[in-house]
């Protein structure tokens, strides 16, 4: 196979200039990071109430008083969101029944796992992979890891919220060490920092097609981890002087507070996934370029315009069916 000469100074900064600035500038333009946002915002938006009602039906179930459990849960919301969540919330407490819990589980694995395939297919192209064909079987395989996503983020969740009581409750069993419950609860903040990692280094070596391995999922699954502590803690600021009034007076500004909030978590995402195939397109710049040409035409039932669209992360770009032809003709 031919491989495609990438000249790179010794100086970092001719490499920056000639590698990474290229690579990373065409990745950001394949990844088409507002609109995949959206997409994520909107499906995080469909899974939100039927997670409302399954959370209805299960705190009856706690050791403690439902009104306590809802002003728990209302003091780690964002301000500007609480309005629209813990009215929701409380009006499935007044109507919920225990027959309704498998059916709201349901519900929320279902709906989850349409947000799962999304999430799927906003990685697959940022990593530029290409999707699978056999709809059922993604469909099952995103069933069963959005359970997985699911039941991990429940029990997480469980814990940040009621870690106290849960604590005081398995103490009253256990005794645990002197002061083990207020140490716990102190490093409330650095455990959900390394929480939100973990869970963002899951995502990006699980969900995509061609997962990345564990030395380039990490520098993305720290930006990404950062990013959202960062917007759930700046966002009712940043809300109160972007949205004034009409956040705060009305269901509809709430509504999009909740949407932008949403989205601004997406964004954090894919800005990991980007940061991750960035960092290995640029160790890996020689072999990546090399393949690029035939990957494109691979992909060109799909593009019809591909004769226009660039193929490589350098000056390189298809001219003409000749150049394509001698291209295929050398990676071949």
């Amino acid at each position: 196979m031919g491989k495609t000469s990438i000249k790179i100074g010794a100086s970092p900064v001719k490499k920056i200039k000639e590698v990474l600035v290229p690579i990373a500038s065409q990745s950001v333009h394949d990844a088409s990071i507002g609109s995949s946002a959206a997409e994520l915002a909107y499906y995080a938006l469909l899974a939100i109430f039927p997670m409302l009602l399954l959370v209805a039906n299960i705190i009856p179930l706690l050791p403690f008083d439902s009104a306590q459990a809802v002003e728990w849960i209302t003091a780690i919301l964002p301000n500007e969101i609480e309005p629209l969540l813990i009215p929701t919330l409380e009006s499935y407490l007044d109507s919920t029944s225990a027959g309704s819990l498998s059916i709201n589980t349901i519900l929320v694995i279902w709906s989850s796992s349409a947000g799962f395939s999304a999430l799927q297919r906003v990685l697959n192209r940022v990593y530029g992979n290409p999707d699978h064909k056999n709809a059922v079987i993604t469909r099952i395989a995103s069933f069963l890891i959005a359970f997985l996503l699911v039941l991990s983020v429940g029990v997480f969740s469980l814990f940040f919220v009621f870690g106290e009581t849960l604590l005081r409750v398995i103490n009253n069993f256990v005794p645990l060490p002197l002061g083990f419950v207020e140490l716990l609860l102190g490093l409330k903040w650095p455990v959900l920092l390394i929480s939100v990692f973990i869970l963002m280094l899951f995502i990006y070596i699980v969900v995509p097609n061609q997962p990345m391995t564990l030395k380039y999922a990490l520098p993305g699954s720290v930006t990404a981890a950062v990013m959202v502590l960062l917007i759930s803690s700046l966002f009712g600021v940043y809300v109160q002087f972007a949205g004034g009034s009409s956040v705060q007076n009305g269901t509809i500004g709430v509504f999009i507070a909740l949407m932008l909030y949403l989205y601004l978590n997406g964004m954090a995402l894919i800005v990991g996934a980007l940061v991750n195939t960035i960092y290995y397109r640029y160790k890996h710049a020689d072999t990546y370029l090399d393949q690029r040409i035939k990957y494109e035409v691979n992909l060109s039932p799909d593009f019809p315009h591909l004769n226009d669209k660039e193929i490589a992360y350098s000056p390189l770009k298809r001219a003409s069916k000749a150049i394509q032809a001698e291209a295929l003709q050398k990676n071949d």
